[in-house]
């Protein structure tokens, strides 16, 4: 639980030099700088709001130990909620804890 929620802290914390890190990648294969231009919706991009309305920043979190790997459902997390880390954090951590927990009871069951 320890390592999980400190690839959380780590990956929120270096969340803003990742994202600058993928735009320079982006205007190195592209040739271009980010413009300003029309928002395009595909449809990727409509579920990731859908789901956001939705669940939230709740929704993620509980999916992000099982579905998603750690260090994506933080990505994602950070992006969506980028103006309220310590929230993201805090919900990252408590999911880890409550899946922690979960598994724990299932693995020592058997």
């Amino acid at each position: 639980m320890a390592a999980g929620m400190f690839g959380v802290m780590v990956t929120l914390y270096l969340s803003k030099y990742i994202f600058q890190g993928f735009d320079w990648v982006k205007h190195k294969i592209t040739g271009k700088r980010h413009k300003p231009k029309r928002k395009v919706f595909t449809p990727n991009k409509r579920r990731l709001v859908k789901f956001k309305a939705t669940y939230g920043l709740i929704g993620i979190s509980l999916i992000t130990p099982t579905l998603l790997s750690i260090p994506v459902g933080t990505l994602i997390a950070a992006r969506l909620y980028r103006h309220d880390r310590r929230h993201v954090y805090m919900y990252l951590a408590g999911s880890l804890a409550i899946w922690s927990v979960i598994f724990s009871a299932i693995f020592t069951s058997f």
